[in-house]
């Protein structure tokens, strides 16, 4: 069974703190907040080695994370 990722509209941090290696999720949002994921899987990256690859779509964002 699929791990069911939680979004939290306010803190994008909790939210892609949650994905496993190899998960892919996409989110409908706005500009303003693909702009804050992308910050937030940058941030990620630094803090703890997380790295994620984004995908800017129609109408929001893909996430992976990639280790």
């Amino acid at each position: 069974m699929e791990k069911e990722i939680i979004r939290t509209k306010v803190d994008w941090v909790a939210t892609l703190d949650q994905f496993s290696i190899g998960d892919l999720h996409q989110f409908t949002v706005g500009t303003k907040e693909i702009f804050n994921i992308r910050q937030v899987a940058y941030r990620l990256k630094k803090k703890s080695g997380k790295i994620f690859a984004t995908t800017t779509l129609d109408n929001g964002i893909e996430v992976k994370r990639e280790e």
